[in-house]
């Protein structure tokens, strides 16, 4: 089955080097029995989707995968205990953006969710990838034709129609090999 998932580092001066840290979460992921077939380039934003929030870099992978959903949830855990074990607060989070095509538990809870700016809990496509900048960007270079099976629109749609698309292109930076400021 094929899968997006996105993987977001903290940025403070606790926390690892959040390249690494990523390097290293898509490492455990693969020893999970994850496939990695893309992974986006390192962006930096918001963790909040209003701007709010301390900054994270963020990368999507697209991963195949025989998991079923929970075991793929459970795998992406481990991983983030792993590599919080020590420092909690530096751990990556890990979130599964989509399953295949799976809307769960159904449509109408999806669009709720989305409505009512839920997070992830169990509900597929992760009701919030559309909003968020550290979701949004690296999802539409990494899959920029995958259709969101509840709003019927690819993840370049999406980005090009966010209403904050000027606030997403300079708020978010492709961050290479490190993150830069924006000022940068």
């Amino acid at each position: 089955m094929s899968n997006l998932i996105a993987i977001a580092a903290p940025v403070h001066e606790e926390a690892p080097d959040p390249p690494d840290l990523i390097a290293h979460a898509v490492w455990l992921l693969k020893g999970q029995g994850l496939v990695v077939t893309a992974q986006s380039a390192l962006y930096r934003a918001p963790s909040g989707r209003e701007g709010d929030g301390p900054d994270v870099v963020s990368s999507v992978i697209a991963a195949r995968s025989d998991h079923s959903l929970d075991a793929l949830i459970a795998s992406a855990r481990r991983v983030e205990a792993a590599l919080g074990a020590k420092r909690p607060q530096a751990a990556p989070q890990i979130e599964v953006l989509t399953s295949g095509d799976a809307v769960l538990p159904d449509e109408l809870t999806v669009r709720r969710a989305m409505a009512d700016g839920a997070g992830a809990g169990a509900v597929w496509p992760h009701p919030q990838l559309h909003l968020q900048p550290r979701y949004l960007v690296p999802l539409a270079e990494v899959a920029p034709d995958w259709l969101h099976p509840v709003l019927g629109q690819t993840a370049r749609a999406l980005l090009e129609a966010s209403p904050d698309a000027q606030r997403l292109a300079s708020a978010v930076k492709d961050a290479g090999e490190a993150p830069r400021d924006v000022a940068e």
